[in-house]
């Protein structure tokens, strides 16, 4: 049976673990802006809804978002 003092230590190493997914996930983001062009915050979003298989939900919600902007002020060419 594990020690409280066990489970602390493991505990501890996961979170090193996720520090460590974290700082890595800050690079690619970053690559993504260098190498492609994309700001940061944008592929964060895009990746998240790939990940989540959510592509085509936020779709629909920046469409009728656009809807709801052109009620408010149409789209000038």
């Amino acid at each position: 049976m594990p020690t409280l003092a066990n489970l602390i230590t493991e505990y501890g190493n996961s979170l090193t673990r996720i520090e460590a997914e974290k700082s890595l996930m800050k690079e690619i983001a970053l690559r993504a802006e260098n190498e492609c062009g994309v700001t940061a915050g944008k592929f964060k979003r895009l990746a998240t809804d790939a990940y989540r298989d959510n592509i085509d939900a936020a779709r629909a919600e920046m469409r009728e978002l656009i809807e709801l902007y052109d009620t408010v002020q149409p789209e000038t060419d």
